[in-house]
């Protein structure tokens, strides 16, 4: 989920509000309000004041075990639904992301979220396997960068040594091959590269 919602702000912010839908940090209900005391309550009486309370519209943190909270979650389909809580750290990272102006020169410099397809073919079955990828960016040829496939990547920790632990736990050695195998075989380009990009 975060490194979802992290590629899109990031990537392809234009289409976030298609694909999202971010909950309100708060919802109105109703509650029962001491005159005297001011406690907020859903009983009828106030029990210290003997006293009668009166209805108020009050706010609480947004919970979807609430009625209305469900309905509205319910309603944002087919979005996926991000809370609150999670988002604003999200922006936050990408806000880090676009702080580095090397980073900001790669981006401006490249197509984004690019597909590419291709089939292999099995020399002993014979079975043709259909390929898809998808490329996070893609730089100009004659950029700096021409001759990379660059992935981001978010992870616990960017230290050096567990990164490499992670790159091998998760294949991403496997995918950087895969993908530049594809794209050249697709295109004819000479991409020899592939780049992390890594938000921790």
């Amino acid at each position: 989920e975060w490194g979802d919602l992290v590629d899109c702000l990031f990537l392809t912010p234009k289409y976030f509000n298609g694909r999202y839908a971010v909950t309100p940090a708060t919802y109105k209900t109703d509650g029962m309000k001491c005159p005297s005391c001011g406690s907020i309550t859903d009983s009828q009486s106030c029990r210290k004041c003997n006293r009668q309370r009166e209805k108020v519209t009050i706010e609480k943190p947004w919970d979807t075990k609430a009625s209305q909270c469900a309905e509205w979650e319910s309603a944002q389909s087919p979005r996926t639904i991000i809370k609150h809580k999670i988002f604003g750290p999200a922006c936050d990272a990408v806000k880090v992301l676009e702080s580095y102006l090397g980073l900001k020169a790669i981006r401006d410099t490249s197509q984004r979220q690019v597909m590419a397809t291709a089939t292999y073919q099995d020399s002993e079955t014979g079975i043709v396997v259909p390929i898809g990828i998808l490329i996070d960016l893609l730089p100009a040829v004659d950029s700096p960068w021409g001759k990379s496939i660059i992935d981001l990547k978010t992870t616990t920790t960017a230290a050096m040594r567990p990164w490499r632990s992670h790159v091998y736990t998760y294949n991403y050695d496997a995918q950087a091959a895969l993908y530049l195998d594809v794209w050249t075989v697709t295109t004819g380009e000479d991409r020899c590269d592939f780049r992390h990009i890594v938000q921790e």
